[in-house]
């Protein structure tokens, strides 16, 4: 999916941050992915960031075009959708994924690899999140 969207926002809207965004997002996710369970919690995270996506490109199109009734109506489900999936749902999955990688006692039993970039991927979320 990251791999067809950034190929698509370079050839279509090179926006650098955007770019940036995606370059980093499958720089981190692709040593988690190559770890046991990795590709399913990798999988929610994306599923859970992107889910609201449709309801977010109509929202912002609304607004774009002046369609003030159809703006008006879909800022509450997006604004709440949004919430509950960055902000409570990806919590709860990044939370899994540590676990996996750090461990419950705290004692690192992944390479540094995997740590690192588990720590870009928080990163990136909690970026997401404030974005």
């Amino acid at each position: 999916y990251f791999v067809q969207e950034l190929a698509h926002v370079l050839g279509n809207e090179p926006d650098p941050v955007f770019v940036a965004h995606h370059a980093a997002y499958l720089a981190a996710t692709l040593p988690i992915v190559c770890s046991p369970r990795g590709w399913a919690m990798v999988s929610l995270a994306t599923l859970l960031a992107e889910v609201t996506n449709p309801l977010q490109l109509s929202w912002e199109l609304a607004r774009a075009f002046g369609c003030e009734q159809v703006y008006d109506a879909l800022s509450p489900l997006f604004t709440f959708g949004f919430a509950v999936c960055r902000g409570v749902l990806m919590p709860l999955a990044m939370g899994d994924i540590a676990v996996s990688i750090f461990g419950r006692d705290g004692g690192a039993r992944a390479p540094p690899a995997m740590r690192f970039a588990y720590g870009v991927f928080f990163v990136g979320i909690g970026a997401s999140g404030v974005w």
